[in-house]
């Protein structure tokens, strides 16, 4: 697995996640060339422990997809948990972030 690199200046767009109860920021780059995410970074007015939790899964989701993971593979490998329509929700923040991702298409 070979990992792409972002270019120094590339599209980035911004989102509104939640999670529990908790505003989450979520700002996606995109590969200029192909629109497809590269990079994720989160940020949570709650701070503490999520934030750094938050952080480290970005870095994580970035290599992944840098290394050709789509988001959606990561999704499908991320707890859910039932919602209170018959759906499925994601289970934790990095599954929320995972979730802005799979509909974010520069």
């Amino acid at each position: 697995m070979i990992r792409r690199t972002l270019p120094n200046r590339r599209p980035m767009e911004h989102f509104q996640a939640e999670w529990q109860g908790h505003p989450i920021t979520v700002a996606v780059g995109y590969y200029p060339d192909t629109g497809e995410p590269g990079e994720v970074f989160a940020d949570t007015a709650h701070g503490g422990q999520m934030q750094a939790t938050l952080s480290d899964a970005c870095v994580l989701i970035s290599i992944a997809l840098q290394c050709g993971i789509a988001p959606e593979a990561l999704a499908k490998s991320l707890a859910r948990e039932p919602d209170m329509r018959g759906g499925e929700r994601p289970a934790s923040p990095v599954g929320a972030v995972v979730a802005v991702l799979m509909g974010a298409r520069g």
